[in-house]
Formats: C-alpha cells, structure tokens, sequence
C-alpha cells in the first residue's frame, strides 16, 4: 500500500502538481490546500475510484469557512465514508475517508499556524490527539504540523513551537501512532547516518523552508504518521520534485507492506 501527502499550495491553477501525481504509483493521496476550484481541477486531471474535498461537506458556517481545504484521491475500488473531524476548532482542515469495512481511517489535517492562529493551534493538538486515541480504527495520518521547531535527529532534543505539539509528535504519545519516516530510518542505520553527517541538528528530512528571504529556516513539517501495526518499508520526501511543480512543500510518500 502506497500512501501519497502533500501540501499542494493550490492557489492557483494545479496542472503541474496533477502531472507529478499521476506520474507517481499510489493508492491513496492525501492533499490539503485544495480550493473547490482547485479540486475540480484535480478531479478532471487526475486517475482515482473515488474522492471527496473537506470544504463540499464540512458543516461550518461559510462565513467562518477557510478558501483551502483537504481532499483525498483513492484509486481501490473499495467503498468508503468521508467525513470531516467536527471535533476540531477549524474542521474543514480535516479529512477523514472510512473504509467500509469499518477497520482503516485515512485522515488529513492541517494544523493551523500559531503565528496567525495564536491558541488555536494547540486546540487543534489536544482535540486531535482525543479523537485519534478514541477512534478503535487502524490510522493512516497525512499532515502539515507547522511543527517542530527544530526536527532534531533525537527526538528528546527536537524543540517545539508550542508544548502540546508534543502530544501528537512527541516521545511518549498516547495514541497509536508512530512518525513512518522514524520508523523508515530505525530500519536503515546506513540512511540515518548519512543525515547526521550532513545535517548533524537536524531537520531529518527538507519539506519546507519556513521564514524569509534571508532568515530561511529549513523544517520537516509534513509528516506521514500510521498505526504501529502497519510495516513501513520506505519514505521518501519528493522536496526538488515537488518545488519544481509549484509548491513550497515536499509530497511524502510512505509504502507499507
């Protein structure tokens, strides 16, 4: 099972990120910054079974409605249930498709950044973290974090814009999740190496460049998280590949076996 993240950064006309997806082998793709005419878009470029963008069924006000939602593409022709986590303070920053078989939860989510969001990113956290430790389900996460601060090689020493990311991307987590690039590198010390000697604190991987020109800090916000019972065989962050199409973050890809 091939699982696909991406920030798509989709403002704007979405043909060059549409061709780098269908270039790509993946079953499922989770994208966010999807716009409804943006998604139209990738509903008549793109190959997939079946879909749904956060923005066509979240209940929330269209007044307090953010323009930027998240969307999944599925290509198995299994039936699923798509719905958005009501429980968050911003819930079309959320997509959630449920197989019908009512055992796997592939989600998508978009933490708010705290620089414009203030407390509401580290609601969005602690409702999260409740809602995945609630769910029975098997989980397959795709997510933008706007976090770690500092994404240190040692987990111990990663630093963090605000405490309670730590619930979610932290050491001692309460939920069932592990970070697949971790798990990825714990199976290849030869990788890991290499990444310590080129970038001894950090960031384990480039999928984002955040501040400005001039004060450009590299980061690994976007992140692939899955249930412990699944077998990570690869990561890999497309960063060069994903810029070139037009957008300022890496895709992810995560294979299971």
């Amino acid at each position: 099972m091939e699982i696909i993240f991406w920030n798509l950064n989709g403002l704007s006309s979405l043909k060059n990120q549409s061709r780098l997806l269908n270039y790509l082998d993946w079953d499922v793709a989770i994208l966010i910054e999807v716009t409804k005419e943006s998604y139209k878009e990738l509903c008549n470029e793109m190959n997939y079974e079946s879909s749904e963008l956060s923005l066509n069924i979240s209940n929330t006000p269209s007044e307090k409605k953010r323009g930027l939602g998240c969307a999944i593409f599925i290509r198995n022709t299994e039936e699923y249930k798509f719905s958005v986590i009501e429980e968050l303070p911003l819930p079309e920053r959320s997509i959630v498709a449920s197989n019908n078989k009512g055992n796997i939860d592939f989600v998508g989510i978009h933490m708010p950044p705290g620089v414009s969001w203030k407390e509401i990113k580290p609601e969005t956290y602690l409702k999260l973290e409740k809602w995945l430790v609630d769910n029975s389900k098997k989980v397959i996460l795709g997510i933008d974090a706007n976090s770690p601060k500092f994404d240190n090689p040692n987990l111990e020493k990663t630093e963090w814009h605000w405490d309670e990311e730590e619930v979610l991307l932290g050491k001692n987590v309460k939920h069932n999740l592990i970070d697949s690039y971790r798990s990825f590198l714990d199976k290849n010390p030869d990788i890991y190496e290499k990444i310590i000697e080129l970038r001894p604190n950090g960031p384990l991987e480039i999928s984002y460049m955040r501040g400005a020109a001039g004060r450009v800090v590299p980061c690994r916000y976007d992140f692939i998280l899955a249930d412990k019972s699944f077998d990570v065989e690869k990561v890999e962050y497309l960063y060069q590949e994903s810029v070139a199409s037009g957008s300022d973050h890496s895709l992810v890809r995560t294979t299971f076996l």
